[in-house]
């Protein structure tokens, strides 16, 4: 059983969960940095080769987690924009969302490292609008992530001890 975390850039997936790994003692795979590994630059596959040539990466990588066990997986924000990716990672796993406002996650995030943002902020609410009812259908769980790290943690963890 794995556990997946799904949200927004900025939202704390990485944060969450490396803490999450070590707390449970489980592996930790952030798919973004797993696809830079093998693949380059995630702006440079975009500039590239198109969204549609990363979706397929992405795609490809949920099909192999999904077959792997004890990891906490933390998933790129766009992860839901194919259905078929959050289906594949069910198939051993729960998936929580975590839900941060974007108000909150700018007062925090560095965006001269998210291209998407560098140039326009505020574009992250508009992200994140389009993309809430794709994460709320498609989470097993919605955790709200907005307070303290501990919080968030012992909101999930009791989740994860719920379903292994």
């Amino acid at each position: 059983m794995n556990l997946v975390l799904i949200g927004v850039m900025g939202c704390g997936k990485t944060t969450v969960g490396r803490m999450l790994a070590r707390r449970l003692k489980l592996v930790f795979v952030d798919m973004d940095t797993e696809i830079e590994k093998r693949h380059g630059p995630i702006t440079e596959i975009f500039a590239g080769h198109g969204e549609d040539h990363f979706r397929d990466i992405e795609t490809a990588m949920t099909e192999e987690l999904s077959g792997r066990d004890r990891l906490v997986i933390s998933t790129g924000g766009g992860i839901v924009k194919r259905p078929g990716n959050v289906t594949n990672l069910k198939k051993n796993g729960i998936v929580v969302f975590l839900d941060r406002p974007a108000s909150v996650i700018l007062k925090k995030l560095d965006v001269s490292r998210r291209p998407l943002l560098r140039d326009n902020p505020q574009k992250l609410h508009q992200i994140l609008e389009e993309r809430y009812p794709l994460y709320t259908a498609q989470c097993d769980y919605r955790i709200d992530a907005s307070g303290s790290l501990q919080k968030t943690l012992s909101r999930i963890i009791p989740l994860w001890n719920k379903h292994r």
